[in-house]
């Protein structure tokens, strides 16, 4: 399987949702990684490696998985948080 990026934006409590393509399974999950991209703030815009924030975090199990009304399993995932912070010189 060749790599894919998928981006995301988080909600005003920080949370984002990535649903990956039904090709894709829990096999490979190891694999994955998430980082920051870039910020809303033009004040607080340099990302800081924080939990991998920078360099990419692994993605840690959440739940076990569930399965929905069309018998499909989805697996929960977390990472970070993450955190970026000001460009101006302290």
């Amino acid at each position: 399987m060749k790599p894919q990026d998928v981006k995301a934006t988080t909600d005003k409590n920080g949370y984002f949702l990535i649903k990956a393509p039904g090709t894709i399974t829990n096999y490979g999950v190891h694999k994955c990684k998430a980082w920051l991209v870039s910020s809303t703030s033009t004040a607080c815009s340099k990302i800081t490696n924080l939990h991998g924030g920078l360099t990419g975090a692994m993605l840690r199990p959440e739940k076990k998985p569930f399965v929905d009304e069309k018998k499909r399993e989805f697996a929960l995932f977390s990472v970070g948080p993450f955190a970026f912070e000001s460009k101006c010189p302290r």
